[in-house]
């Protein structure tokens, strides 16, 4: 991930990346039936949420903690604080 923010370029590489679904809203939604037993048996990956939270740094120090999610097949977006406490908001396209 590489976001600039105020002329610098920070970069994170290597942060985990977890996947989501809430079982239990789409058995509401989609139970029963075809539907839900593929979201159920993985083969309907539409369903999972992705989130993740790098520390993106740049060569000179400076640091920013990002939160991100996104939906199977979406694009990633969120929010970044540097150390002095002000809030970046980020989409990627």
């Amino acid at each position: 991930m590489a976001l600039e923010f105020r002329g610098t370029r920070l970069e994170a590489s290597g942060f985990a990346i977890q996947r989501n679904q809430n079982l239990a809203e789409l058995r509401r939604k989609y139970y029963p039936g075809k539907h839900y037993d593929r979201i159920f048996s993985g083969l309907d990956s539409d369903h999972y949420v992705y989130t993740a939270q790098p520390e993106l740094r740049s060569s000179n120090g400076t640091t920013l903690r990002c939160s991100a999610v996104w939906r199977s097949g979406g694009s990633p977006a969120g929010h970044c604080v540097t150390a002095e406490g002000t809030h970046v908001n980020f989409r990627f396209e």
